[in-house]
Order: C-alpha cells, then sequence, then structure tokens
C-alpha cells in the first residue's frame, strides 16, 4: 500500500490539533501506516521535540511543508557521525 503523504509535508492531527512535518513512515503489516511527525518550533528551553507517530487516518495535509527540501544522499549515525 502506498503512502498518502510524502516526507516533509505538514500534517495536521484532527484529534488533538497537533501539527508537525513528516520525518518519517511507518508501514505495519497489518495495513497501518503511521507518520512521525515533529514539530516546527523548539520547546520553551530552546531544546527540539520529539517526534509524535500518529495513525493515516487522523491526519490530513494542511497545504504547508518543506519546499525544495533535498536530504543528502548519506544520512544516519554511522554516515554522519556527531561532531562533539
Amino acid at each position: 500500500m502506498a503512502f498518502k503523504y510524502a516526507l516533509g509535508d505538514e500534517l495536521k492531527d484532527s484529534i488533538t490539533g497537533f501539527t508537525g512535518i513528516v520525518m518519517g513512515r511507518t508501514d505495519y503489516l497489518t495495513g497501518c501506516q503511521h507518520y512521525g511527525l515533529m514539530p516546527r518550533k523548539l520547546d520553551k528551553n530552546g531544546k527540539f521535540q520529539e517526534y509524535q507517530w500518529l495513525e493515516e487516518s487522523r491526519l490530513s495535509s494542511t497545504g504547508k511543508g518543506l519546499k525544495n527540501y533535498k536530504a543528502p544522499g548519506t544520512s544516519g549515525p554511522e554516515q554522519n557521525p556527531p561532531s562533539y
């Protein structure tokens, strides 16, 4: 089953009103599809907020998102180790 929304889309949860950018998608054997949404704003302490994983049936597009975003060719902890 194809995903309804693309990475980088901004989605809104119909139950809570939470909005965030699609950072990841999960496709389960049972047919459920969940989206990992990250809020655009930092928390009150200036830190990143955690992704919220929500079922596709709860979500709708805001019509916004990341335009012209190009992910680097490689990513992840092995390819891009943190520099401290």
